[in-house]
């Protein structure tokens, strides 16, 4: 599979631009943890559902 970039789905974006913003905000162990599973979370739904349903979809163009 190609490069994607996680964050071209805006909705993914604002959730990321959200959770970092509460987790540098409050800036304690839990807090930051949670912002990296986020990113983490993201970065595995894109590889793993939206860049699959696009390549079926358009193919390796």
């Amino acid at each position: 599979m190609g490069f994607s970039p996680a964050y071209a789905t805006s909705g993914f974006t604002a959730m990321t631009a959200t959770g970092a913003g509460l987790g540098l905000t409050t800036g304690d162990v839990v807090s930051l943890s949670d912002l990296m599973a986020l990113l983490v979370a993201v970065h595995l739904r894109v590889r793993a559902v939206e860049e699959p349903h696009l390549f079926a979809l358009h193919g390796d163009t």
